[in-house]
């Protein structure tokens, strides 16, 4: 399973898409997994984000669920 010593990445997180404007509204939130909500931080918009850490990601997890379902 994929999870941290905490616990987290077992299921999917509430995550702003705006981290400055701290708010947690409809339109500011979306579900994210631990990976992408963990990485995107105040420093790194939604834009960049998407742009050139996500496609990344997403190869790197499904390569992993990928070592799961072969165990």
């Amino acid at each position: 399973m994929l999870s941290t010593k905490r616990g987290r990445g077992k299921s999917l997180e509430l995550e702003r898409k705006d981290a400055a404007s701290n708010l947690y509204t409809a339109e500011n939130c979306v579900l994210a997994c631990y990976f992408c909500n963990n990485h995107k931080s105040d420093i790194i918009s939604e834009e960049d984000h998407c742009q050139y850490f996500a496609p990344q990601i997403r190869v790197y997890l499904e390569a992993k669920y990928r070592e799961l379902l072969d165990k």
